[in-house]
């Protein structure tokens, strides 16, 4: 069953920032990212517990990697994914960076 997918404002601009962050060097690698973090997005839609359980950050909040970047979501019972962030493995983040 494929959920509804809801990608917050602080995502897109999370990945407005990895995109001009990659492509100082290189737009078509930055473009394949993004692309590779939207078959996430997908993948997550029809595997909503994919992710691994993240309780130290907030109610409900999951994580899965790709790359070097995690994808941090809720899923509801209700029947959506709701990307919150989208972050480098390298940054330390807390609870407050999921509100």
């Amino acid at each position: 069953m494929t959920l509804k997918l809801k990608v917050r404002t602080s995502a897109q601009n999370d990945l407005l920032e990895i995109w001009r962050f990659v492509a100082v060097n290189d737009a078509d690698a930055a473009d394949r990212l993004l692309d590779r973090i939207d078959k996430v997005f997908a993948m997550l839609a029809d595997h909503a517990l994919a992710g691994r359980a993240r309780p130290e950050l907030g109610a409900g909040v999951r994580s899965f990697p790709t790359g070097s970047y995690i994808v941090f979501y809720r899923y509801d019972d209700g029947g959506t994914i709701d990307v919150v962030r989208v972050l480098s493995g390298f940054l330390d983040f807390g609870d407050d960076d999921f509100l």
